[in-house]
């Protein structure tokens, strides 16, 4: 019974650790980008504005 769970635990357990570290990434990943994306079209209109 033990060694059922523990397969189990097995089978499950790094599914749950690829889905955490998948959400932490989309969590840290996306305002990343989002910020450089913003940083990038500032960068263009103080540019544009300047010039």
């Amino acid at each position: 019974m033990a060694w059922l769970v523990f397969s189990a635990l097995d089978l499950v357990l790094p599914r749950m650790l690829l889905i955490l570290f998948v959400r932490v990434l989309v969590y840290i990943l996306l305002p990343l980008m989002l910020l450089l994306q913003l940083l990038l079209s500032l960068s263009i209109f103080c540019s544009r504005s300047c010039s």
